[in-house]
């Protein structure tokens, strides 16, 4: 079975006319041998306020898809009293009652391991919720949790938080794949081979292996 853990619905650019319906999105599985996708809602982060859909809209549209897509729940781990110790767990069992699968895309323009992001990941373990989450090289000025080359916050938050499945993606990760990418490059998705010495935790897992 191939699932696409990564997909979109609703307005996914600056124009009006960059949409994409939950059906229009079904076709294209079926075009390309995809049996489910997760919807990741992006609207409930405010650095993704021209897009779409929030995390309601994203579990009404896969609501008419079951068994094809698979919904994902967006918090902003500022909501609440903006405290690392804000209390998410009511609100994470019903969006997994609702069919909920993980949290994402995660992209609050935050350290990766800013207390907030640490509070609302330990949270999501307990629940037993993966979070998806997009990674950018600096704050300000972009989307994105943050983190430096070599992902030494991911490791923290990996080190703190053994219980939380995390999956990578977004310029800053993906670049650390590869050993030979200068920080000045680690706003773009990389080209080209990769290269020795690059992060182990940007790599997708071997078969059989914890997922983060």
């Amino acid at each position: 079975m191939l699932i696409d853990v990564h997909a979109h619905i609703g307005r996914c650019g600056r124009r009006r006319t960059d949409t994409l319906s939950a059906e229009q999105l079904v076709e294209k599985m079926n075009a390309w041998g995809i049996e489910r996708a997760c919807v990741l809602p992006l609207h409930d982060n405010p650095e993704g306020w021209y897009l779409g859909n929030t995390t309601e809209e994203v579990i009404a549209a896969c609501e008419r898809h079951p068994g094809r897509l698979i919904p994902f729940c967006l918090i902003d781990p500022r909501f609440g009293d903006n405290s690392p110790t804000s209390d998410f767990r009511d609100l994470l069992a019903e969006y997994k009652e609702r069919g909920c699968r993980g949290i994402g895309e995660f992209l609050p323009n935050l350290l990766f391991d800013d207390p907030l992001c640490l509070n609302l990941y330990a949270q999501a373990g307990e629940a037993g919720l993966p979070v998806l989450f997009d990674m950018m090289p600096q704050l300000g000025g972009m989307y994105g949790v943050v983190d430096g080359p070599g992902l030494p916050r991911l490791e923290h938050a990996l080190r703190e938080l053994p219980q939380t499945i995390f999956i990578g993606h977004g310029p800053a990760f993906w670049s650390d794949i590869s050993g030979d990418v200068l920080p000045e490059q680690r706003r773009g998705y990389p080209q080209g081979p990769v290269a020795p010495g690059g992060s182990p935790r940007s790599r997708p897992p071997q078969e059989g292996t914890c997922p983060h």
